[in-house]
């Protein structure tokens, strides 16, 4: 593709199949991932079940059914929240699943499960600018209270070091996952 024919290319409409699609592969990716570091295989399900309701949630057509709509409704009435709200709203939920994620399991990669959900949840009901927020919160609480020694700055080995590393990567793409979606879908 030349140079001359990038705006015409940026100005047409993605592949909503196909972002939808990537949407999927990339939670695969960050289960995957999170598997290796002592993750559960209960979240390859719970994860799947989460990206389907979001599908569901966010069609990329307009539904016909009343139910559906009214769930569209209440979705857009949660966005439409002042940013104040929804900012407490969302780092309230980072905290008490970080609180959860650190009182409950002592495995990295479940741990870092708990604190993905949080970021996953709020990107899909707060958006992008909220989620990025709660995104640093979230990876300030991990590496104060899971990256190893807690309740210090301090970086106790590589392996911590590599682990806080895969975590920004992992919750980035975490974050990604539901605004792709969102872009998808018929409330765009």
């Amino acid at each position: 593709m030349s140079i001359e024919r990038l705006p015409e290319a940026l100005a047409t409409k993605p592949d909503r199949q196909l972002i939808r699609v990537a949407s999927y592969i990339l939670a695969a990716v960050v289960l995957g991932t999170d598997k290796l570091l002592g993750g559960s295989w209960s979240s390859f399900a719970v994860a799947a079940a989460l990206i389907t309701a979001m599908f569901i949630l966010l069609p990329a057509e307009l539904p016909r059914g009343n139910a559906r709509l009214r769930i569209l409704a209440v979705l857009q009435s949660i966005r439409g929240l002042s940013s104040g709200y929804r900012m407490m709203a969302a780092l309230l939920i980072v905290c008490i699943i970080t609180f959860l994620a650190t009182n409950f399991s002592s495995v990295v990669g479940r741990q870092f499960n708990l604190s993905l959900l949080s970021i996953l949840l709020c990107s899909f009901f707060f958006g992008l600018r909220i989620s990025i927020v709660t995104w640093l919160a979230s990876f300030l609480l991990i590496y104060l209270f899971v990256i190893p020694p807690t309740s210090h700055l301090g970086i106790a080995s590589l392996a911590d070091f590599a682990n806080l590393i895969v975590y920004i990567y992992l919750s980035l793409v975490a974050l990604t996952i539901p605004t792709l979606i969102r872009a998808t879908s018929c409330l765009v």
